[in-house]
């Protein structure tokens, strides 16, 4: 009874990989069609046009940024013209992050994540007498899917 299920799981799986590698296929096929149009180069132009547009944007807020700072201490004034103004009250937590790590470790474990792929891979190559107590590395089946199951679709 199981094997029955696992087969007709197994073919199912099979078409839906075949249908996903059809509309791979289609799409790439699409793609290349489109690529090859003038919508296609005027689509990129538009796209590389956004980037550069971004990247000046960004520039010029910075700039902005500093002028309305300069004018700020110049002037004392928090809105120096329309447009901006200075929040006196903004927060900023400076601090030096290997003391903030022992701080976290000593007092705030919330503040701590786990690297459970550094950790694994770290404590797995510890000699076993070395390895924490809590730690077991064993050996364990688990079930693989060939990657071809064309052989089960049906004609």
């Amino acid at each position: 009874m199981t094997t029955e299920a696992l087969t007709a799981k197994l073919k199912e799986l099979a078409k839906v990989r075949h249908l996903q590698d059809v509309a791979l296929g289609t799409m790439t096929g699409l793609e290349a069609i489109v690529q090859a149009t003038s919508q296609w180069k005027q689509f990129q132009e538009a796209k590389n046009t956004q980037r550069e547009l971004a990247d000046m944007g960004t520039a010029l807020q910075d700039s902005v940024r500093e002028l309305t700072m300069a004018a700020y201490q110049e002037t004392g004034e928090v809105k120096p013209v329309d447009g901006v103004h200075v929040n006196k009250e903004y927060t900023v937590i400076d601090y030096p992050e290997p003391k903030a790590f022992d701080y976290c470790l000593a007092e705030l474990h919330d503040a701590l994540a786990l690297n459970r792929k550094t950790f694994e891979k770290v404590v797995q190559a510890l000699p076993e007498e070395r390895r924490p107590y809590f730690v077991t590395v064993k050996k364990e089946p688990r079930a693989t899917i060939a990657a071809d199951l064309s052989f089960l679709l049906e004609e």
